[in-house]
């Protein structure tokens, strides 16, 4: 039997994160009897990482072939693995400064033309960070281990 493994693998790690979130979502507490609680959306995402995981693997079966190459993959798997050290960095060197880095990663990742704006893009999304976060919110944003 044929089928697209790619799309197939895909769907088998989409199926695994999602019973990852949903099992925790299942610890987050709602303190009340109504539907709409604090964990109504991490299990309305993991209803939707299942429907999607489901539509993967049932089209990988109906996709014979994979006309893909590894090169069109590239730009996907370098996004997740920027992604992950994103998320570990956070903790590291704090959120501004792993959000300017990964967001001109990013830009450059997907090749964006505009110098200008590549380079002013991770410095305004940090900045209405701050003024949304810091100030006007007044939440705390994490700094980091460097720089505490």
């Amino acid at each position: 039997m044929k089928f697209n493994v790619p799309n197939f693998i895909a769907g088998i790690i989409i199926s695994i994160f999602g019973i990852i979130f949903f099992l925790l979502s299942l610890s987050i507490d709602g303190n009340s009897n109504e539907i709409f609680n604090a964990s109504f959306m991490p299990k309305a995402y993991t209803l939707l990482i299942t429907v999607f995981k489901c539509t993967i693997i049932i089209n990988s079966f109906r996709d014979k072939e994979n006309n893909q190459t590894l090169r069109e993959y590239k730009g996907p798997i370098a996004i997740i693995l920027l992604t992950i050290v994103y998320v570990i960095a956070i903790p590291l060197i704090g959120y501004y400064l792993s959000t300017i880095i990964m967001i001109l990663s990013f830009l450059l990742i997907v090749k964006f033309e505009n110098k200008v704006l590549m380079i002013l893009t991770p410095f305004i999304a940090s900045g209405l960070m701050y003024i949304i976060f810091e100030v006007l919110l007044n939440v705390p944003i994490p700094t980091g281990a460097l720089f505490s």
